[in-house]
């Protein structure tokens, strides 16, 4: 059962539209239709408020941690399974009828998340 509502719940939090969320609210626009039709960070930013894009960008890399992390420290032997749901999610999000191929943000965020050797590196490189 734990398994099945680890993969359930990263999968979930991984698919959150964070870029389209946000310019929906704020912005009153749909962000697949500016610019590369994306729903990230870059996009974001291409809507001129960069406020917006760089909130995309946190939001984003936490939507990937929050679950990685809480897996690695209570159910480590799920952990893969978390960050394979996570990426999965951010991918393939249920909200956008499965659609969303850029996901390199996200599989950098995952594999820094997992290896605890890498977190500060990671923590470091994105607040850069």
């Amino acid at each position: 059962m734990d398994i099945f509502l680890i993969g359930i719940i990263s999968y979930l939090m991984g698919s959150i539209p964070f870029g389209y969320i946000l310019t929906k609210i704020f912005l009153k626009k749909d962000i697949r239709e500016i610019g590369s039709g994306n729903i990230g960070a870059t996009n974001a930013l291409r809507t001129g408020n960069k406020s917006i894009g760089y909130f995309t960008l946190v939001l984003d890399i936490l939507k990937a941690i929050i679950p990685v992390i809480y897996v690695k420290i209570f159910y480590q032997d799920f952990l893969y399974i978390a960050s394979l749901c996570a990426f999965l999610g951010h991918v393939f999000p249920i909200w956008l009828k499965f659609y969303n191929f850029f996901y390199f943000k996200i599989f950098i965020t995952i594999i820094f998340s997992c290896f605890s050797i890498y977190s500060n590196l990671h923590i470091n490189f994105y607040s850069a």
